[in-house]
């Protein structure tokens, strides 16, 4: 944690942030994605799609300010979901291995 006074921004460490720049978005997804399965109810399905698509771009809006303001930011972290979504190139972000690409620049 900071020292009183300290306003300085860090890098996180630790857990999933060795892997990805959001794991709290990505618990907060896997969460709603969980009930919806475990409720089976449309209307749960609906609000874990709706907060998968709030959260997924505020997830590589946050990914690209580390990569901005830190420039020892790891190269090897992604955004959200390090299995699943493989690549950040050239502003392009290839889903699935590249099955689906999605601009986003």
């Amino acid at each position: 944690m900071r020292e009183e006074g300290d306003n300085k921004y860090y890098i996180p460490r630790g857990f999933l942030y060795r892997y990805i720049s959001s794991p709290n978005y990505f618990g907060e997804m896997i969460e709603w994605i969980g009930f919806a399965v475990m409720s089976w109810s449309p209307a749960a399905a609906v609000f874990a799609l709706w907060t998968i698509a709030n959260l997924l771009p505020r997830a590589f809006a946050n990914h690209r300010w580390y990569q901005e303001k830190f420039e020892d930011y790891p190269k090897e972290r992604k955004a959200i979901f390090r299995l699943l979504f493989s690549c950040w190139e050239s502003g392009v972000w290839c889903l699935v291995s590249g099955l689906w690409c999605l601009d986003i620049s």
